[in-house]
Formats: C-alpha cells, structure tokens, sequence
C-alpha cells in the first residue's frame, strides 16, 4: 500500500495534516455507497431566530457515550453496527496510530447542503485531542476563520478518499465550515472523535 502524500498547515492559530490519497478514488467510491446505505442517516433541526429549522445536511452519530451538542443528544450507538464503518475505523488507527471511540457523519446530498461556521470544542472532547475527519463522494471546500477576528485563514478542497487532521488548539481559537457550492452532487463525511467515558 503506497503512503499517502500529506500537506501540513501550522501557524499560530490552525495545526492542519492533510493527505489528500488517504484512499484511493476506487475504494473511497465504494464506501461513498456503502456508507450511504448503512448507516442511520437522519434529518436534524436547529433552532435559529426563534424558528425551528431543518439542518442543511443529514447526520449519524455512533460512539461509546452520549454525544450532546446544539442542546442535542445523540445517544451512544455502536460503531460496529456497521461493517464499513468498522473497516474503516480499523484502518484509520492502524494507519495514523490512534484510537477513537465515536464518529460523526455528515451526508450532504447535493451542492445546497451545508455546514455553518462552528468549532468543535464540546466539553466531550479530551482536552488536546486530534480530530481526523475522511471524505468520501463530491469534492467541497473547507473554510478556517479567527474565531476573535472572523478574518479567513485557510481554504481547501476536501477531495474523495482524503484525510484532513485537526490538531492542537485549532478549535479554541479558530472556526470552521462547509459552505454551499452550484452544482455539486452527494458528500458523506467522517469525523473520528475521542471522547471522555
């Protein structure tokens, strides 16, 4: 198995891995499927300016606790219900050296699916740990902001079968999302977590 070429982005405010290979374009079209089918897809709400509002994407949650965010609880679900999920958990700490223990998915079915400005900074999170989060599908951009300042700091395209790693204080000093783009077909993304019990 080739290593994949990886892009790093360090400064003050953003520590960023990315490997844009992390799978080849095969195999990650062939989770892009699976994924699709298997796991527990479901249509969110927020609640914005006194509106309850669907959320521009579908969600699944699968971990060992309670998962709550947004005033949302997403209760614990096992993350080898699924036999895709659990291949590529099994893969992605082999290959990176780290385990996680729960996983959010975001499936956005076309180009007006998005995903607001925010930071995962939930007291569930371990103080310090990484987030990886896989692509898999149509390409979209990925947009870091200063969370004091609001100015942009870093774009990339989030390619299928790439890696993109967050590390350090990434998520107390900077924000990031997933803005809308024309003509855009269906994205499933994984994000790899390791919570406290």
């Amino acid at each position: 198995m080739e290593k994949p070429s990886s892009q790093k982005v360090e400064n003050s405010l953003l520590e960023i891995d990315f490997k844009p290979e992390f799978y080849s374009l095969e195999k990650a079209d062939r989770f892009y499927h699976l994924l699709k089918e298997e796991l527990n897809w479901k249509q969110g709400f927020v609640r914005l300016f006194g509106r309850t509002m669907e959320e521009p994407r579908l969600t699944c949650y699968y971990g060992d606790v309670d998962y709550k965010y947004s005033s949302k609880v997403n209760p614990a679900q096992d993350i080898h219900l699924s036999s895709s999920l659990k291949e590529i958990v099994k893969e992605l700490e082999e290959r990176i050296g780290i385990k996680f223990n729960a996983v959010l998915g975001n499936y956005y079915r076309n180009g007006q699916d998005s995903m607001g400005w925010h930071s995962d900074d939930e007291s569930v999170h371990i103080p310090g740990s990484l987030i990886a989060s896989i692509s898999f599908g149509e390409s979209r951009n990925m947009k870091f902001r200063n969370k004091s300042t609001k100015k942009l700091i870093y774009k990339v395209e989030l390619n299928s079968g790439s890696l993109l790693i967050m590390k350090g204080d990434a998520q107390k000093k900077t924000e990031h999302s997933i803005p809308k783009q024309s003509n855009k077909k269906g994205r499933i993304n994984l994000t790899f977590r390791q919570f406290s019990g």
